[in-house]
């Protein structure tokens, strides 16, 4: 039996439309500039996710399809979509894990 992780990037979802807003306003208010912060990452967000050039959610679909049906080993971890630097964390962090894993029995 293999274990892998899909690591998808940013995609639109209805989960950042549907979420609350802050509820305390007066504290809000007491942050002054930085109060606006939340909402304008997340307005940028929102236009680079809902633009013509936008990553396609099937995308996680169809690498989670190919790795179903991979012959032989698969990549304990795939990232799909935008990287933000996940790839080179991921390869950064294998080693440790790798020596986690051999130490617990379960490396290969």
């Amino acid at each position: 039996m293999d274990s892998i992780i899909v690591e998808p990037g940013p995609f639109w979802t209805k989960l950042i439309d549907s979420s609350p807003g802050a509820d305390d306003l007066d504290r809000l208010r007491s942050y002054g500039r930085v109060a606006s912060t939340p909402t304008e990452i997340l307005k940028s967000f929102s236009e680079s996710q809902t633009s013509d050039d936008a990553p396609d959610p099937m995308l996680v679909a169809t690498a989670i399809s190919q790795l179903v049906d991979m012959p032989g080993e698969r990549p304990l971890r795939t990232v799909v979509g935008v990287d933000y630097g996940v790839s080179a964390l991921n390869r950064a962090v294998e080693p440790v894990q790798r020596g986690f894993l051999e130490a617990l029995g379960m490396g290969g």
